[in-house]
């Protein structure tokens, strides 16, 4: 006797994670050359967005290697945030003490980002992880 799995109707949440990514990839790929970084960044970043669109289009079609390479590009992200937090800090103080002048806006800006940034990959880590959204990818 066959097994029937009874799937779920495509969530939203996985679409359109899916569809941000197959459009926010190639730009970060077009953007980081042209801030003039060296040959090194600009090939790991290139890297990381083909990567990214590779793990969207796989969201996008609910394959299951798709979900889970996801899920470690967020684990990576979330480590990227996590390490990077005191190198914006230092960054900050070293503006402020060294050079005797307050940090720039943007500083700020990024240094507020970075804890929504992580409640942020957190809940994406913890939606795509339910049981709900593995079910879709059964």
């Amino acid at each position: 006797m066959p097994t029937i799995i009874s799937v779920g109707a495509p969530s939203r949440l996985v679409t359109a994670l899916a569809w941000l990514v197959i459009v926010v990839a190639p730009l970060a790929a077009v953007v980081v050359p042209i801030q003039g970084l060296g040959w090194l960044a600009v090939t790991a970043a290139t890297a990381l967005a083909l990567l990214a669109l590779i793990c969207a289009i796989g969201l996008l079609k609910r394959h299951e290697w798709g979900r889970r390479a996801f899920v470690g590009l967020v684990l990576a992200a979330l480590a990227v945030q996590l390490f990077g937090l005191p190198w914006q800090v230092w960054a900050i103080v070293d503006e402020i003490v060294a050079r005797g002048h307050a940090a720039t806006r943007l500083q700020w800006v990024m240094l507020l980002a970075t804890p929504a940034a992580l409640v942020a990959l957190l809940w994406v880590l913890r939606r795509l992880r339910s049981a709900e959204v593995r079910q879709e990818f059964a």
